[in-house]
């Protein structure tokens, strides 16, 4: 497995809080890491340092296929890092098609975008989603869980090396939940590829990671397989109260017992 991102020492900090205490994390192709915390742990400026959208310090050191990432393009760190976040904008009176047209943009050779092959691309990118009879609706007339897969089908659209969603089951029924996680597994966990995701469901966590980064409330940090970090015991710690594993004949999960 190639190593796409790495980082050590990274520190975070708002209005003089430590969020985050000298992270040393690496991300390899075919792994899924999920960051699990509690809120206002720093999950999503994590995201924002790691893509490269706030500027890093120089001692965290992060790297990208084994290179500073200060020292990428924009456009071909866009090729490289997809990011979807949990806030969005509505922004201008695009269509559902634009949105996904838009995720093109950094492969995008020309001024233009709008051939008939990079729109058939798009309309698959929407069908994998569930919603390609909404490709010419406006987004401000879009429902949110709809918004959310229009995002999704964006970043299957730029195709990056390294995907990152940040809360990306936002709005989405139970059904639509299992299919984004299975298409976003399938699309970005193999040979060339790998994927990061801030979840707050631990059963769902346990099922689709391949690695876990834990952020507690205090500034620390645990890192490392599913297997040896999904536990019952870190994660009571981590929320903050006992939890309790009940065993299935497909395996085991966790519950707060009763409320």
């Amino acid at each position: 497995m190639t190593s796409l991102l790495y980082c050590r020492q990274l520190s975070l900090q708002m209005d003089q809080r430590q969020l985050i205490k000298s992270l040393h994390l690496r991300v390899k192709t075919n792994e899924c890491w999920v960051i699990l915390g509690p809120n206002g742990v720093g999950k999503t400026q994590l995201l924002y340092r790691l893509s490269g959208l706030k500027q890093s310090h120089p001692a965290d050191a992060i790297q990208l296929l084994q290179r500073p990432l200060s020292e990428y393009p924009a456009r071909r760190r866009a090729q490289l890092i997809g990011l979807v976040m949990q806030q969005h904008q509505t922004g201008l009176q695009h269509t559902v098609l634009d949105m996904v047209l838009n995720g093109y943009y950094p492969h995008q050779t020309s001024y233009f975008w709008d051939h008939q092959e990079t729109i058939a691309k798009a309309q698959e990118m929407l069908e994998f989603v569930g919603i390609d009879q909404l490709a010419g609706q406006s987004l401000t007339q879009i429902s949110g869980g709809e918004r959310r897969r229009a995002e999704i089908a964006r970043l299957l659209m730029q195709n990056p090396k390294l995907a990152m969603l940040d809360e990306p089951l936002n709005h989405l029924d139970i059904g639509q939940q299992i299919h984004i996680l299975r298409l976003l597994k399938h699309r970005f966990v193999n040979e060339q590829r790998a994927l990061i995701l801030v979840l707050h469901d631990l059963n769902l966590a346990r099922q689709v990671a391949t690695h876990c980064l834990l952020l507690f409330d205090d500034g620390n940090w645990l890192a490392g397989s599913v297997e040896t970090i999904a536990t019952r015991d870190n994660f009571s710690q981590l929320m903050g109260y006992d939890l309790v594993e009940y065993a299935t004949q497909d395996g085991a999960y966790l519950s707060v017992g009763k409320l």
